[in-house]
């Protein structure tokens, strides 16, 4: 499946094996076997449905320095960051390409004992997270690293 909004010039007769869809998202990423998200609070949710992911993130160069010296965090998705390790591998600038990326996901297709590993680990992620609401917790958890991490400096 391919969200339709996130690649608006993607012809709808692209592929018999791909799926375009518009909305219902979370739907999707459950009937998924593997997801590539964008860094953000979808790496969340997807942690919440239980599918395993591969994060990548791309910003212009002047940007991506930038960050790298006022924002000290171990990962940059949120899925990570609350599970504290990296259970979907993250692929940042230059590294976030598609040879990379295809990859990723194919270990995750293929490797059934891999996939149910990282499955229990997201089952981990839920389980922090707690009952709904789990957007604020996640957003406290963050902000208490950030705050225990003195170089670390929010950026909004």
């Amino acid at each position: 499946f391919v969200q339709a909004e996130s690649v608006p010039t993607l012809p709808l007769e692209t592929s018999k094996d791909l799926k375009l869809t518009r909305g219902y998202q979370y739907e999707v990423m459950a009937q998924a076997e593997a997801v590539l998200l964008a860094s953000g609070t979808v790496t969340l949710e997807a942690a919440i449905v239980g599918t395993p992911m591969v994060v990548a993130y791309r910003l212009n160069r002047w940007s991506f320095w930038l960050a790298r010296r006022l924002v000290k965090v171990p990962f940059v998705s949120l899925a990570n960051l609350v599970a504290g390790e990296e259970v979907a591998p993250e692929f940042l600038q230059d590294q976030a390409c598609p040879e990379n990326l295809a990859a990723a996901l194919w270990r995750i297709l293929k490797d059934e004992e891999q996939a149910r590993k990282i499955k229990t680990r997201l089952a981990r992620i839920r389980q922090r997270l707690g009952p709904p609401g789990a957007a604020w917790r996640a957003a406290e958890l963050a902000a208490r690293y950030l705050r225990r991490t003195p170089q670390a400096i929010a950026v909004t």
